[in-house]
């Protein structure tokens, strides 16, 4: 005689159900009363909340991806971008750029994003497609580094290029704009003129898309405006004129048609450092010259130097900064005296910064 059991529920079917078979119902009940301590009201089946998801990549790191977000599609009708958008960071950058890497790594390089273009629309009939334009776009620490690598790159006396941009400067099928964090160079490979329009076109695509462009470093507007070379302030974040002592320096241009020379002065902790570092830069050695010049305000010294390496150099410091002039020409020649005017202006606009900074 067959006995019919309706429910699993029922005390005559769970008497008669196998040994193991209870066993594991019970270890399963068991689990899901006591994971996470308690069960989620109203649902016996609620799982625990998984562990707090690892932050968002930030753009600082090599796997984010997202300043290829800055480069349209397009340049507007004839140009596209082609091809696959290339990604370098701090592992990989000279693959991309090698032997200039180094000079990226100084300035607080991040990442780079790179790019092509390509003509699309038909071409003339017996003419050539027009080349390429690459686009490269480097993300850097802050805007102080972008400004700084920039500079750097930037052929001495290559004039402004305006636009949407910080600063920007064209060199032959190069041109190039500093952008808040952001630097970037958009290279037609055909040495002509002919991709000029395309190019501006794309860079001021790309420099909307990269939002407000910010302002040049607030520190250039201590140096005197007289005289001062259009677009020659550069920024070095370490060993200027190949001095190790001689770090985050502001430099720029000077030329009042007779001669030339360059204004330079770098911030350090306080008055003491900068203090020893004068004395460091001046100090007696073999093959150097060293005159102390006339205190024309009675307070800061001037020293001159000349070394066969350095030419010849004005140094002097004032507060927490030191400063100084880079000439051709000697301290009492041609364009030194005039080098050493405009150093006592732009040291008294240090020593101007330092009172309304306490």
């Amino acid at each position: 005689m067959c006995t019919r059991y309706s429910t699993w529920g029922s005390r005559r079917a769970w008497g008669r159900r196998p040994a193991h078979l209870v066993v594991l119902v019970l270890l399963a009940a068991a689990a899901g009363a006591c994971r996470d301590g308690k069960r989620a009201p109203g649902n016996s089946t609620s799982r625990p909340k998984p562990a707090s998801a690892a932050p968002r990549p930030t753009p600082l790191e090599a796997t984010d991806h997202s300043s290829a977000r800055f480069l349209p599609p397009s340049t507007g009708p004839g140009w596209r971008l082609q091809g696959k958008i290339r990604h370098f960071n701090k592992q990989d950058l000279f693959k991309h750029i090698n032997g200039a890497a180094g000079t990226y790594f100084t300035h607080g390089f991040q990442q780079c994003t790179t790019a092509r273009y390509l003509q699309t629309s038909p071409h003339p009939k017996g003419s050539e497609a027009s080349s390429p334009i690459q686009v490269d776009l480097y993300v850097m620490g802050d805007a102080l580094g972008a400004f700084g690598v920039f500079t750097t790159e930037r052929p001495e006396g290559t004039p402004a290029q305006e636009g949407p941009w910080t600063q920007g400067y064209r060199s032959g099928s190069l041109l190039a704009f500093v952008h808040g964090r952001y630097y970037v160079k958009v290279v037609s490979m055909s040495p002509g003129p002919g991709a000029h329009p395309v190019q501006r076109r794309l860079a001021s695509l790309i420099s909307r898309e990269l939002g407000p462009p910010g302002s040049l470093p607030a520190q250039l507007k201590l140096f005197p405006e007289q005289h001062r070379v259009a677009a020659s302030a550069v920024y070095y974040p370490q060993d200027f004129l190949g001095l190790s002592s001689l770090f985050r320096v502001f430099a720029t241009q000077y030329n009042d048609g007779v001669g030339s020379f360059r204004l330079f002065f770098s911030r350090q902790k306080d008055p003491a450092a900068a203090e020893t570092i004068l004395r460091r830069l001046t100090s007696p050695r073999q093959g150097r010259r060293h005159t102390l010049l006339k205190e024309e305000d009675g307070v800061t010294e001037i020293h001159a130097i000349q070394e066969e390496f350095l030419g010849h150099v004005l140094l002097a410091a004032q507060g927490r900064h030191v400063a100084g002039a880079v000439s051709s020409e000697g301290p009492r020649d041609t364009s030194g005296p005039r080098a050493a005017a405009t150093l006592r202006q732009l040291l008294s606009s240090l020593a101007a910064e330092s009172r309304a900074a306490e």
